[in-house]
């Protein structure tokens, strides 16, 4: 019995893989440039911080923090990490055959798909809105081509052939 051969639908979802992480590095470096617009989008939902910022500025919110105010660079950052190296491993497990991986990857991203959606409704900046929305769109794509019938086919096979049966 010969190795089964990854159908095109996975060498896709690894790709789309990839634009996602250069997606989530773009938005990183967006956190750091715009970590005052943020932190402005932040305090318009803040009743306290609206306040501090009509009174006496932004910028008297962001150095003196006379309350506290999110640090959302090292957050992002950190999150941003430790969600490329947890989904390139089950992308990679994926793509090698094991199908175990797939339901692991399918409940990550749609954790992520929810949080970038409760994000989207506090109202960011324009920018991390539209980032959202095309993070999404990539996690729907990477979605379906894990789940399309060719890869179910290769994973099937693939168990088939290590397994001997």
């Amino acid at each position: 019995m010969e190795a089964p051969s990854r159908p095109w639908t996975l060498r896709v979802a690894l790709l789309t893989y990839g634009c996602l992480v250069v997606l989530g590095a773009v938005a990183v470096v967006l956190i750091r440039v715009m970590n005052s617009a943020l932190v402005l989008s932040w305090a318009q939902g803040h009743r306290d911080a609206r306040e501090i910022v009509e009174t006496a500025g932004l910028e008297y919110l962001i150095t003196e923090q006379p309350i506290a105010v999110p640090h959302f660079f090292p957050v992002g950052a950190t999150l941003f990490v430790v969600l490329v190296l947890l989904l390139g491993v089950l992308t990679a497990f994926i793509y090698e055959g094991n199908p175990w991986a797939r339901y692991a990857l399918t409940a990550a991203l749609l954790m992520i798909a929810t949080a970038t959606s409760a994000c989207i409704r506090v109202a960011p900046p324009a920018t991390f809105v539209v980032l959202s929305v095309i993070g999404l769109v990539g996690i729907v794509v990477l979605l379906a081509m894990a789940w399309a019938p060719a890869s179910t086919h290769y994973l099937r096979e693939t168990r088939r052939y290590v397994h001997g049966g």
